[in-house]
């Protein structure tokens, strides 16, 4: 074996070593979203970092490690320039039914990713489609966060009435799940809409609640709920909100805190350490905080007679307020929303006027088929007593012709005797109501009561007595109705037209229309 060949070998195993099998790639990223789960994002990132794109064989493996990647840079705030990889999961996952849960996932970090860059409406759209997808989920944890996030963003847009719906959302859920966190954070988020909302009152009993439950929140998150017990503080227990606040910006620069504390030195005569801190407070990018900030500091102004400074304040104050305006107005979060539900209210009220009209299909097609099976057991019964009948005549045809012979043809007889017993007792209910109803007519009694099972009765009987005749009927004419039969065998049986007329409580001309009917049923002359 030459020596280049053997170094080409070498070089070969060695290639093939270095790439992952598709079972391999498959353990890393369960492994990834273990990790995930467990909220060892650290970990997590670590091992993703470590696979290759290349080594992802399967559409399924890249769905599920682009929407892990996304998921990790999200929570660990590294930057996100594109959504293309987030994209790719969501194609993928709205093509297969049994992803509910990854595509409700990838629908809210894209709407999270989106939010972040400023495209309010992309933003809202995606998480609404999270909303609707994760309602088919019996896990709460997805929705949690959806929630919370359509909490912030219409927080943020001013829509307070439809934050409060997703505030109260959370609280419910976490109070099923007994998550304290998400229960502490349920009662500051209730707390700051009712507070936006001027309902001060209920604002102060979720306050309370948040207090409560402030030690289970991580440091960095408690400068919210602190921020907004400050704010309730500072009219009843200005000392207590100034430490408060003082807490929360230990933590970490806030606006709306600043805004607070500067409020508190206002009120000791602080001028001087109230503008700086409204300095710091209007370097925050929330357009609303920089307005609250606006509206303190030209309140104070124009408190303290300083009007240069007032005018300079309203000016500012103007240009915030109406850029918050038509950010307010070219995002119109409650529109998007209200237009999304609509969409989803739509679809949901077509399903069901399918699944409706289907039922009613189905039961329509039930009803026939059970019609159907109606007739064809009473043409069954009719048609086995028919058969019986002539059996019998045929019985007692033998048994006069046996009779005819003498002794020697008894056993003949009895036998024939025991055969027509076995079929009366068959049918014995119908022919002894027919020969009872047979017997009420020869008396002079009248159908006016008479049902259509009397009349069939009736005819069952009377095959018995005349069977030629009912058969010619059944013959001669197209399904005639029993009523019109009985009609016929009265006819036969020699009544008059006044007697017809009283039997069946005719009115005078109705006979000749009957006969109309029946001649023209008749098939054979």
């Amino acid at each position: 074996m030459n020596k280049p060949f053997l170094i080409l070998l070498l070089f070969t195993v060695i290639l093939c070593g270095c790439r992952r099998t598709p079972s391999e790639t498959s353990n890393r990223l369960s492994e990834i979203d273990s990790l995930i789960r467990h909220n060892q994002l650290d970990s997590a990132f670590r091992i993703i970092d470590m696979v290759d794109a290349g080594n992802l064989t399967s559409s399924a493996d890249s769905a599920a490690f682009f929407l892990q990647k996304t998921q990790l840079l999200y929570k660990l705030y590294k930057p996100i320039e594109s959504t293309d990889m987030i994209d790719y999961s969501i194609k993928y996952y709205e093509n297969r039914k049994g992803n509910v849960e990854q595509l409700a996932d990838a629908y809210f970090y894209k709407g999270a990713i989106v939010y972040d860059q400023g495209q309010v409406k992309d933003a809202i759209v995606c998480m609404k489609k999270a909303e609707y997808t994760a309602e088919k989920l019996a896990s709460d944890n997805i929705k949690l966060k959806i929630y919370e996030n359509l909490f912030i963003m219409n927080e943020e847009a001013g829509e307070r009435q439809l934050a409060l719906g997703y505030a109260k959302k959370v609280l419910r859920l976490a109070t099923a799940a007994k998550d304290k966190i998400q229960l502490a954070r349920a009662y500051n988020n209730i707390a700051v809409a009712y507070n936006k909302l001027n309902k001060a009152d209920s604002a102060n009993i979720y306050i309370k609640k948040s207090m409560e439950m402030l030690h289970y929140i991580p440091r960095k998150e408690q400068i919210y709920i602190l921020n907004n017990i400050g704010a309730q503080l500072i009219a009843t227990n200005p000392q207590k909100a100034k430490a408060t606040l003082l807490k929360a910006i230990s933590i970490a620069p806030m606006g709306a805190a600043y805004d607070n504390l500067a409020t508190i030195y206002v009120g000791e005569g602080d001028t001087a350490k109230a503008n700086e801190l409204w300095d710091k407070a209007l370097k925050t990018n929330d357009m609303q905080v920089r307005t609250d900030v606006m509206n303190s500091r030209f309140n104070h102004q124009c408190a303290t007679a300083d009007y240069k400074g007032a005018t300079k304040t309203a000016r500012q104050l103007i240009r915030t307020k109406d850029s918050l305006y038509m950010s307010w107005r070219e995002n119109d979060i409650r529109s998007n929303q209200m237009a999304f539900d609509n969409i989803k209210a739509r679809q949901e009220y077509e399903r069901k006027i399918e699944t409706g009209v289907f039922a009613i299909i189905l039961l329509s097609l039930s009803f026939v088929v059970v019609f159907f099976f109606l007739r064809y057991r009473t043409y069954k019964a009719k048609n086995a007593l028919a058969i019986d009948q002539r059996r019998i005549k045929d019985f007692e045809y033998q048994i006069v012709e046996f009779e005819k012979q003498g002794q020697e043809k008894e056993k003949e007889i009895e036998s024939l005797y025991r055969k027509k017993e076995i079929l009366l007792d068959k049918h014995r209910k119908t022919l002894s109501e027919g020969h009872r109803l047979y017997t009420h007519i020869m008396e002079g009694q009248t159908t006016v009561l008479w049902r259509k099972k009397e009349f069939e009765n009736f005819i069952e009987y009377y095959r018995l007595v005349d069977m030629s005749f009912v058969d010619a009927m059944d013959s001669e004419y197209d399904t005639l109705s029993p009523k019109y039969k009985f009609f016929l065998v009265v006819e036969h049986l020699g009544k008059t037209d006044k007697d017809i007329m009283r039997i069946m409580g005719l009115a005078d001309g109705s006979i000749r229309s009957i006969r109309s009917r029946i001649n023209k049923r008749r098939t054979t002359y």
